[in-house]
């Protein structure tokens, strides 16, 4: 049984052949956490804390100095990425929260890092620049306009990512703060 629906102090008990089995804040379906109000911070808080806990697996295999290529960085840190932009199309908007996307743009920085072997005090701009990937939320946002146009259609993937990068050029050319410099 499921409910997402009702007061918030609701809590709803079944008994099943003896065994209860209490009501939760949240729900977890197909890797994706369903909260009360139908808000994702859950999700994005439990996306965040697993893929900062790869990150650092990442870090002690890649240490700046030496260790994988650049070419190996990029794979693992696909993986990071994957692993930030399931399901992306089900909890964009959750983004327009200012704390949900300070999240997702701190994790992302974090593996960035260690992509273009940078120092902790580079900012989440510069090191999406020098390791090209682009922010968080326009692969976010690239993601659910293949979802809408179908990404497996010859020349949408193209299509996307020049959307994607132009997007991204132009934010870059408002940017005014230390980034720019970088």
């Amino acid at each position: 049984m499921v409910v997402l629906k009702g007061p918030r102090s609701a809590s709803v008990t079944v008994t099943i052949k003896g065994a209860e089995i209490k009501s939760d804040q949240h729900m977890d379906y197909l890797g994706v956490r369903f909260t009360r109000g139908g808000e994702f911070s859950g999700h994005i808080r439990a996306v965040t804390d697993r893929t900062r806990a790869k990150v650092e697996t990442m870090r002690k295999l890649m240490p700046k100095i030496g260790g994988p290529g650049y070419v190996t960085r990029r794979i693992l840190c696909s993986v990071m990425h994957g692993q930030l932009l399931y399901a992306a199309t089900v909890w964009r908007d959750a983004l327009k929260v200012q704390r949900n996307m300070q999240r997702m743009v701190s994790t992302q920085r974090l593996g960035l890092l260690r992509v273009a072997s940078a120092y902790r005090t580079v900012s989440a701009e510069a090191v999406q620049v020098i390791s090209g990937y682009p922010p968080i939320d326009l692969m976010v946002a690239k993601r659910c306009f293949l979802y809408t146009v179908g990404g497996r259609l010859p020349g949408n993937r193209r299509m996307a990512r020049v959307r994607t990068i132009k997007k991204w050029q132009e934010r870059w050319r408002r940017e005014d703060r230390v980034a720019g410099w970088t």
